[in-house]
């Protein structure tokens, strides 16, 4: 298994602006998950939101990119707070 080994520098400013924006989401940080799971999970009316935090230079690693392969539901790249309001936008749009 794969674990992270430290968190993005933008990844607490993010958590906060999205608990601040979003009082009604639940936004629990992962990153400490393993085998390449996102660093976020939100949660959302009634939908569930993966998000991995990069910084602008910041590339997925292996573990990371097979996840995002293999995962069948919601998942994003973001390096900010609004590209993950970007992202849920989107996903509710498709559904």
């Amino acid at each position: 298994m794969e674990y992270a080994k430290r968190t993005d520098a933008n990844q607490s400013p993010i958590v906060a602006e999205l608990r601040a924006v979003l009082p009604e989401a639940t936004v629990h940080p992962t990153s400490r998950a393993a085998d390449g799971f996102p660093d976020l999970a939100i949660g959302l009316w009634g939908h569930t939101y993966l998000i991995e935090v990069k910084t602008g230079k910041g590339k997925l690693t292996k573990a990371q990119a097979k996840f995002h392969l293999q995962w069948q539901g919601h998942k994003a790249v973001c390096t900010s707070t609004a590209e993950v309001l970007a992202s849920i936008i989107r996903h509710q749009h498709k559904l």
